[in-house]
């Protein structure tokens, strides 16, 4: 059985100024994404890691505008 989740969109949320926000159960749509996307960004920076040497790769897991 599936369960029902909450949907909401807030004007201005934290660090978004005048932008609309998406939030789903109180956590905001970036965060969802940003957790589902980090093994993946992790194992891309380890394998970039020496295209940028020395300083390290950047991760970009959630990293939106």
């Amino acid at each position: 059985m599936d369960t029902m989740r909450r949907i909401e969109f807030r004007q201005g949320g934290k660090g978004t100024g005048d932008l609309m926000e998406i939030v789903i159960d109180d956590v905001p749509l970036l965060e969802l994404v940003r957790e589902a996307e980090l093994p993946f960004a992790r194992q891309e920076q380890l394998e970039r890691q020496p295209d940028f040497a020395p300083e390290p790769a950047p991760l970009l897991a959630g990293d939106y505008q």
